[in-house]
This record gives structure tokens, sequence and C-alpha cells, in this order.
């Protein structure tokens, strides 16, 4: 009966062993650039370090190793995170919209969440933590924009003590849990108030006006133990009692030697209680005063002077107060670390940094402060960076790691070719000579011999080190080490650049950083999108690859910055900037060095080249700009004196605006021209590579008013060829466009749901040109095949497969909103598909038309790997036709290598070669026994 059992349910399944994972392809977490820091309160040095992001990103590091221990990913619509907060519960964080939450430190488990105030669609700005008894538990005070709000956080039901203030824009709010109370202080144009509200009965409160036409600002007061204020106003620091409301001493900073104050700095918690009477002020040139309260009023207990003074910070930990310095001059980050009673400085415990100019500015410091057993201090530094790199460096000058965090934000990515090896290049380079066949002949062979007598000398090196048949590298299809070309093509090297403005080499391989490069000085809105453009490959020794990158400075609205660097190397060279672009173009063809220049189209509609010489004409080329503000799209025609004529214009709907727009690649090769039909005959594919789609959404964006407007058109005469509405409809779209066909994908606002539409465009069964296709030439508008479905889950971005003849049937891969990578054959997506399968189209390989597409668990990429927040998949071709190799960047980025026709041109890695030598070498040896009998047998058949 088992056996039974087990028949039925017996099936077969697609899976990936254990030993694959990993092999051919490999993921790295990031967390983003830090907006909040908090160290494991502990008196000792803290095991766990928790960092929230600008990304919505929570997470627990390993504070010895750098490493990520656990992450939390969260929407959009939470909002940003407020601050985070570690207490003996666990980690507390509160984000904009209103959302506590408390989660386990050691596994990031959520121990509950709750919402902060009654009052809906508030933005919380701040939050501090007041200890109470474990019964009525913590209490969380959050400020919003209308007031102030509580909660008693109980371990099993958190529930809110909604307390509404009516408060200023300019607040601060400070706790005081020895006195059980909160405090509120609002910045007025007329006045400064402070609301003290009784932490355990948050309907009892009580206001006191502390000065009445006072113009200041919340950074320039604090609150100290006892209820001591001290406020900054015209040249003198006041002290004023908050129970009273009487102001108890004066002191004018002119007659101490103070003129310019440029903050007031406590000891940095929240508790007032912990303060103590102590604060420091920081003025003009450096000084920094450490002062008392105390019942003589306001004095100073010592003073000192710092040559490029960058940060200061007041911390306390158990009995040991200090006060942090750190000077930068730009060169070195010095931090000390002064007994805030004494004045004292300890040297035993300075921390002093060599900053490289390859980093950028520092940021922020966030110090990390512990007791030892030998001194009584010890402190680290996270340094936070220009170029978005999270470095822990402790005394007196190590860094213990880094994390490139920038790496969380790519907007830019370019996959290269390795370079061959040194024989490879001696046939790869030449002259003028390589049109000479004898001389090519001859540099053949003598390549060949050189790769003969290398690989010779390779295999003696590996015999002797007894490694011949082990594997080189982790790929088995990847047998040569280094930054070396291999014979497939499958290792190559990753440029990408971040919003920060650092580019990476990044090997393919391992997912190693090989070089980076930080920019200073780049546009890091989210409004730009860095571009790379190839201009020279490691296909033209001896002339070095070439990419350039095109960005905006940050300092000069509109200004670009050209940069143009080795890909393989990262050497760079930063060029003159140029006049305000308002479009560039690659163009086409290269010149005598193999170099495809740029051509900038300038706001003053002026063209110029980079480099400036080009040996080619330049009459042919067309390029269209689109301008966002007008909704004109105009189309120019490049002069033989480089000057341009505008050719063509349309105007895209005032009722509109251009969500997505996208062109083909301009080295994109197709495998055919025409498609097979049933009837033996050939429908031809409208292969316009000048084809651009261009989706705009409607101004109004109603759930019943809300469209759709598809306009492709060729960006060489501005023709329109096809137009198409979808009512309904919004963004976000993703666009796929290769071949004849383009795929996108949006939102249905009626269904809620998101949909795919498949278009394909057709000459018909005669081909208008035969040789060379010309925009220009005159024909009728391209038969348009379409088809809609429902893509079940959220889409991210969308991108295809590219391999190196084109070949292999595309792939249409998917960055789905869960984190995963998605791939599709195209034939899913086929516009052709019927609603009712017949013979004929089994023949052509049509599938039945369903809506719903399916989401087989085996088209995974990813497999069970989670990608957070994908925003790009770009992939490149191998020299294996049946290979594509996919990047794909989000939070994480990911790479691996994909066959949407299964790998056909490579032996499988478990392909039993012993068994086929033994089948070949007794096919042989039984030919020569069948040879030897039918000699003897014709033998004695003669002698007959």
């Amino acid at each position: 009966m088992k056996v039974l059992v087990y028949i039925l349910f017996l099936c077969s399944v697609h899976g990936l062993h254990d030993d694959e994972i990993g092999k051919y392809d490999w993921k790295k977490e990031f967390v983003g650039n830090a907006d909040h820091v908090e160290f494991e309160s502990s008196v000792s040095v803290s095991k766990y370090l928790f960092v929230a992001s600008r990304l919505n990103a929570l997470a627990c590091l390993n504070s010895r190793t750098g490493e990520i221990i656990w992450r939390k990913i969260l929407g959009e619509a939470e909002g940003k995170f407020v601050g985070i907060k570690h207490t003996k519960e666990g980690l507390l964080t509160v984000t904009s919209s209103g959302v506590a939450r408390l989660w386990e430190t050691n596994s990031g488990s959520l121990k509950w969440e709750a919402v902060v105030g009654a009052t809906p669609n508030i933005t919380i700005t701040s939050f501090m933590m007041i200890e109470r008894n474990y019964n009525v538990g913590n209490l969380l005070v959050a400020t919003s924009d209308n007031g102030v709000h509580t909660m008693a956080m109980l371990s099993n039901n958190p529930r809110g003590e909604t307390l509404t203030l009516d408060v200023a824009t300019d607040k601060k709010i400070s706790i005081d849990t020895t006195m059980g109370n909160i405090i509120v202080l609002e910045a007025e144009p007329t006045k400064l108030s402070a609301t003290i509200v009784d932490g355990g009965n948050v309907e009892s409160y009580r206001e006191v006006v502390v000065a009445d036409g006072w113009g200041g600002g919340v950074a320039q007061l604090i609150i100290l133990e006892t209820n001591q204020l001290v406020y900054l106003d015209d040249g003198s620091l006041y002290l004023v009692d908050l129970t009273l409301g009487a102001t108890k001493a004066t002191l004018r900073l002119d007659e101490v030697g103070i003129n310019e104050v440029e903050k007031l700095i406590p000891i940095n918690d929240d508790e007032v209680s912990t303060r103590g009477g102590w604060f420091v002020l920081q003025h003009e040139g450096g000084n920094v005063v450490f002062m008392e309260v105390g019942d003589a009023g306001i004095k100073i207990t010592w003073r000192k002077t710092f040559p490029n003074l960058f940060d200061v910070q007041f911390k306390r930990l158990s009995s040991e107060t200090f006060l942090f310095v750190t000077t930068n001059n730009g060169s070195e980050l010095k931090t000390i670390a002064i007994d805030a009673k004494t004045g004292l400085i300890d040297e035993t415990s300075m921390i002093r940094f060599n900053l490289n100019n390859d980093d950028g500015k520092v940021d922020k410091i966030f110090i990390n402060m512990f007791l030892k057993r030998s001194t009584p201090l010890g402190f680290r530094l996270l340094l936070q960076c220009e170029d978005g790199s999270l470095t822990l460096v402790v005394n007196p000058n190590r860094e213990v790691w880094r994390r490139q965090e920038s790496l969380a934000e790519v907007v830019g990515v370019v996959m290269i070719d390795l370079p061959l090896s040194g024989a490879g290049l001696e046939f790869e380079g030449g002259g003028a000579e390589r049109n000479v066949v004898a001389d090519m002949f001859v540099k053949r062979i003598k390549a060949q011999s050189q790769q003969l007598l290398s690989w010779v000398q390779q295999t003696l090196k590996e015999i002797e080190a007894g490694t011949l048949f082990k594997h080189k590298t982790r790929d088995p299809l990847i047998q040569v080490e280094g930054l070396t070309r291999d014979p497939f093509s499958l290792h190559k090297m990753i440029v990408v650049v971040t919003r920060s403005g650092v580019v990476f080499g990044i090997d393919s391989l391992t997912g190693d950083i090989v070089w980076r490069h930080f920019i200073v000085g780049l546009d890091r809105s989210l409004t730009w999108k860095y571009d790379f453009y190839v201009q020279r490959t490691t296909a033209h020794f001896p002339h070095p690859p070439l990419v350039a990158l095109l960005a905006l400075a940050s300092n000069q609205p509109a200004q670009p910055v050209l940069v143009t660097f080795n890909p393989i190397t990262g050497d760079f060279n930063e060029h003159s900037a140029t006049k305000p672009i308002k479009q560039t173009m690659i163009l086409p063809t290269p010149d005598v060095d193999h170099l495809r220049h740029l051509l900038f189209l300038h706001q003053d509609d002026s063209l110029t080249l980079f480099p400036p010489t080009h040996g080619g004409s330049m009459t042919s080329l067309k390029l269209f700009f689109y301008d966002v503000i007008d909704g004109w799209v105009v189309g120019y025609a490049v002069n033989s004196d480089i000057t341009i004529k505008q050719t063509w214009k349309f105007k895209i709907p005032s009722t509109h605006h251009v969500i997505s727009m996208l062109g083909k690649n301009m080295l994109e090769k197709v495998d055919s021209v025409g498609r097979p039909l049933a009837d033996r005959s050939v429908i031809f594919k409208y292969l316009n590579p000048n084809l651009v789609a261009m989706v705009a959404g409607s101004v109004d964006d109603a759930v019943d008013r809300a469209n759709l407007l598809l306009i492709v058109f060729d960006g060489v005469t501005g023709k329109v060829v096809y137009t198409n509405t979808h009512k309904k409809a919004s963004g976000p779209v993703h666009i796929v466009h290769s071949e004849n066909w383009i795929i996108y994908s949006y939102w249905n606002t009626k269904a809620r749901r998101t949909e795919l539409t498949s278009i394909e465009l057709y000459e018909g069964k005669s081909q208008h040109n035969k040789t060379t296709f010309s925009s220009f030439h005159l024909q009728a508008n391209p038969m348009v095949m379409q088809q809609s479905y429902i893509f079940p889950t959220g889409i991210s971005c969308m991108g295809v497969s590219h391999t190196d003849k084109a070949i292999t049937a595309r792939q249409i891969l998917f960055g789905l909103k869960r984190g995963a990578l998605f791939g599709l054959p195209r034939r899913f997506f086929d516009p052709r598909r019927p609603l009712v399968l017949e013979e004929s189209h089994r023949e052509e390989g049509l599938i039945q038309y369903m809506p719903e597409i399916p989401i087989p668990p085996e088209l995974f990429v990813s497999y069970n790997l989670s990608v957070e927040m994908i925003n790009g998949i770009y992939s490149s071709p191998a020299a294996l036709e049946s290979t594509s190799l996919v990047f794909v960047t989000g939070i994480d980025i990911f790479f691996t290598r994909i066959q949407p026709s299964k790998m056909f041109d490579v032996l499988k890695e478990d392909f039993d070669h012993m068994f086929i030598s033994l089948v070949l070498i007794g096919m042989f040896v039984a030919a020569l026994v069948a040879r030897r009998m039918s000699q003897i047998k014709q033998l004695k058949k003669s002698w007959r």
C-alpha cells in the first residue's frame, strides 16, 4: 500500500543542488547611507551596531567585522526612520508615518508594533523614551507636525496615551526620568515658552513663558538637570528655572572673550536628569568652552582652542563624563578625549586616522564610548564619508572594517570584456599591415606558437604544483586566472556608478571590488541619471579601452561633468567642463584609432565633439530631443560643418506627460528577418533600428480618468508608426524594446492589478528593402499585432537577455517587488497566441492564449535569494551563444548567468567523460579486431 501511495505522488521537479549555489552567481547585501546609528547599550565594547538608512533599511551589524547579522526593509508608505534607540527590551524604531516597532536585537524578529497618536495623517519628526515602572510600561514620547504624542510601551499591549498640543513648528522635546516629566520647548516669533507634561498623567501639564520678544531658534537653547534652561539671546546666556519660570543668572559673553557663538552642546543623552549642570559652548576660531551651572550662576571651568575644529560631542557613561573633540585638516582626522571635569586630555586613547582623498569628506562621526579594565576610557569612531562608505576606526590608527554602502544606490552599469592574455594581445594588435593577408597569416602563426609554448609552460608548472586536475576558479567553465579573458568570455569587468559619485570596477567572477574612484562635486539628486558611453572596448590592442561618464556638477545647475577612464585599470581623466547639454549621442562609426566619439547638443543648439576631431563624415547623423517643459519632441539633422537644422517635430498632448521612453540598442543583433508560418510562407519583421517607444501618462490621475498614451515613432524622420491608449491605467511603466517587438507593463487603476501589453510589428509577406533599412524610404505603416496580459504580482523593473549572435530565444526578465528575479521565455508574450489552439498554431510553436501569466517557481533566476528593491536589470552576451550574463541592482547587487534555451553548446558538468572514453576505446579495439579477422578470413578464402 505504501509503495502504491509513493507511485501516485511520484513526479519530476526542477531544483538546484547545494553545491551549485554560489558557483555561477553571487549576491552582496547593503544597507545604504546611514541616517541613524545606535551602538548596543553596554559599558563594555558592544557587539552589535544598529543602522537605519535613507533607503528605509534597518540592519544589525557585527561591530567587529561589519557583516550584516539581520536586516529589515520597510516600504515607502512607512515613511522614513525618525530615529532608533536601543533599550533593555530590544531595538525601538519610529517612522515618520507614526508606526513604532520593537525588534529583537539578536534575531531581528518583531516583538510588537503600534501606531503613535490617534490623529490620522500625522508626520512624526522626533521621539524619546521615559523609563517607567514595568506594570505601566516605558513611555514613548513623539513630536509631530501638529503636536506631541505619547504611548505606553507595554510588552503585551502597547497603547497610546494621546496628548495633542498645539505647538509651534520650531520645537524641541526633552525628558526627565527622575521627575517623570516631558519638557516641550517652543520657539515662536515673539516668545520662547516651555510646556511641562507629567509623564504619569499626560493630561496634566502646565505652560511657562521663558522669554517674551525672543526671536531665536531651539538650536540656541539646552535643558540641564533639575529643569534648568540655558538659552542664548543678544550676546548673553540666560539661566532659567523652568519650575518657577524665573531667570536665575545672566552671563555677558563679550565680557569673557566670546563674540560669535556657533552652538551649545549638552551631554548627548535624551535624559536631562543625567546631564548634570554642565554644557559646552563652541564659538569662532575653533574655541571650546566648558561651562558649569551652579548657585553662583554660569561660570567657565576651562577653555581650549583646536585648529581645524570639525566636531564636538559630549558623552557620559556610568560615572565617566568626557568631551570628544575632532579636528580635520584634510589629510588627518584626529579625535581626542577630554575629561569634562578637569579638562585633561587623555593622550593614550587618541585616534589619528589618515584620510584618503578618494573617500571624499567625512560627513558624520558616530562615537561609541566604553569602559576598559586598564584605562578608564575607550572609544571607537564610525565614520560616514561623502562617498557613502561606513568605516569603523579604533585607537591608535587602525581601520577595523569598511562597508561601501554607496553600492546600494547604483544608477549606471556597463559590462566590459577583459583583455586577452599576452599571446592573444599580440595577434589582436597590429597596424596598417593587418590588411596584408601574408602578414596576418605570419602573425597568426606566431601568436598560436606563443600560445602553445605558454600552455606547455603553464601545464608543467601545474604538474609540479599538483594542481593540474583542480579547478582554477570556483566556476568550472572559467579556467583562466586573473583579469584575463576566458575562451567563453564569461569573466567580465562590471563597471558601476553610484548616486554618491563613486565608480567601481567589480570582478564578475567573485563580486570583489577591483578598483574604485570617487568623483568630487557630482549632482546626487534623484532627478539625474549618470550615463556611460563605451568609446573603445578591449578588442583593439594596443589602444586601451575607454569609457566616458557624463554627469552634472552639484555646484552649478545644468553644468555637465565629463570623465573618461580605463575600465580595466581604473585610471581616470577628468576633462574641462562644457556648456550645458540637452542631448548626447555616441557616433555609430569609430575613427582610425577605433574610438567612437561623443556628440553633444547644447542648450543653444550648437554641436561639439569629444574628442574634438573626427575623420569621418557626420552628414547622415540624426538625433531628437524631448522638451519636458513644453512637451515638444524635436528632430535634428547634422550638417557637414557640424551644425544642426530642425527637420521635424510633434507635440505630446498637454493633458499628458512622458513617463518612460526607450529606443533600441545600437549594437543589437537580429538572428532572422522573418518568421515562418504554417503555410510555408514568411512574414517579415519590421526591423527599424531607429524606432522609439514612448509612454505618456495623463496629468489627471483620478481612477476613472487616468490613461496612458503609447507613441511609437521613427527617431530619424519623426513619423508616428503606431499609437495606442490604455484607459484607466497609470504608471509606473516599464518597457522592453528589441527587434520588432515592444513589451511594457503598467497599473490598471480600475482592476487594481499589474498588466502587460505585447506589440509586434511586421512589414507583411513582402520585404520592402532586402539590403539596408532606411527611414527615408517611403513605405506604409507596419502591421501591428497586440495582446495584453495580467501579471499576478508587482513589477519593479524589466529587462531582456542578450546573446552573442541572437540565435538563442529571448528571455524577459522581471524584477519583482517581492525581491525576486524572474525570467519567462518571450513566447509567453507572443501577440499571435490564439484563443483556440489548432494544428497550424502548434506547428508554428504558438501556445494557447491565457490572460494570466504563470509564475513557475523553477523560473526564478534568483532561486531562494531575495534581492531587495530591484531597480535595474542589465544583461551582456558571452562568447557562448547559449549564455547571457545578468547583473541586477537594488539595495543589493546580484550577478548570475542564464541559458534561455538551455546550454546547448557546452557539455554538462556531470557529463560522464569516463564512460564515453571507454566506449570509444572499445569501439576502436573492436574495429581493429574485426579488421584483422576480416583479413584472415579473406586469406583463407583465397587459399581455397
